[in-house]
C-alpha cells in the first residue's frame, strides 16, 4: 500500500510554530483541510492522538513531496520504528508517537502521527479530552482563559 500524505494536527499544523520550525513548506504540499477519526488530548505544548476511539479531530492533509520529510517527522515526533514501548525520556527509550495510516474524511490515506504513551512516575502520562478535536481552536480558548486570568490578579 503506497502512502504519499500526511495528516498534521497539532504542533506541526501551517498555522504552528513547528511547521516553519522544520521548514515543512519545502517538502510537504498542502492537499487540503480535512478530519480523521480519533480524539486528542492535552499533553502541555502539543496533542497526542489517540485513534480507534469515537471522534473527529480537525488538522491538515499534506502530500508529500520529499520523501526525506518522513525522517525529518519521525525525529520530531520521538518516533523509532525499532523500539515500540511507551516513551521514557530518562532512558532515551521507546517511542512517544508512532506512524500510522489513516483514511482521512476526504477518502485518502495518509500517515499520522499517535500517541503512544510516555512513562512518567512509573505510569503512562495522559491529559485531558480535548473537546471538538481541534489543536489550534483548543489553544486559542486556553490563551484567552490564562488572558483573562491574568487581568483578573
Amino acid at each position: 500500500m503506497k502512502v504519499s500524505s500526511v495528516f498534521l494536527y497539532g504542533s506541526l499544523r501551517s498555522s504552528e510554530p513547528g511547521f516553519s520550525r522544520l521548514a515543512l513548506d519545502k517538502s510537504l504540499k498542502l492537499n487540503r483541510a480535512t478530519t480523521t477519526a480519533g480524539c486528542l488530548i492535552d499533553l502541555g505544548p502539543y496533542p497526542g492522538l489517540i485513534l480507534f476511539v469515537k471522534g473527529v479531530v480537525y488538522g491538515e492533509l499534506y502530500d508529500v513531496i520529499d520523501q526525506g520529510v518522513m525522517r525529518k517527522l519521525d525525529e520530531f515526533e520521538l518516533y523509532n520504528e525499532t523500539d515500540l514501548r511507551p516513551y521514557s525520556r530518562a532512558e532515551k527509550t521507546g517511542s512517544l508517537y508512532t506512524r500510522a495510516i489513516v483514511t482521512t474524511h476526504c477518502g485518502k490515506l495518509a500517515y499520522v502521527y499517535a500517541y503512544n504513551g510516555e512513562i512518567v512516575g512509573g505510569a503512562i502520562r495522559s491529559g485531558e479530552l480535548i473537546l471538538g478535536g481541534d489543536w489550534s481552536k483548543y489553544k486559542e480558548m486556553q490563551d484567552k482563559v490564562r488572558t483573562n486570568k491574568e487581568g483578573d490578579k
